[in-house]
């Protein structure tokens, strides 16, 4: 597969999962997955489909008036989740 193209089928699979996600309300990483799947391993798709969802929510939680009064709210939540 030629590199530039698969970039342009990869941001065309997540413009159409946008669309689909805009007009139905389905989540925009389970119809990017499923759509992925068909170019690449599973493995490679759930990496290329939660990155850019982890990147937007990132950037809309510190874009938040006070990102670090929840940090500190949560952070001993998910230190205890992660070990019990």
């Amino acid at each position: 597969m030629n590199f530039a193209l698969g970039h342009l089928g990869i941001l065309a699979i997540f413009a159409l999962a946008g669309v689909l996600h805009g007009l139905t309300g389905i989540g925009i990483t389970l119809v990017a997955t499923a759509a992925l799947t068909t170019i690449y391993p599973l493995s490679h798709a759930l990496v290329l489909a939660v990155l850019p969802c982890l990147l937007i929510n990132g950037v809309v939680f510190f874009q938040g008036k006070q990102p670090l009064f929840y940090i500190k709210k949560i952070w001993l939540a998910r230190f205890d989740e992660l070990y019990w």
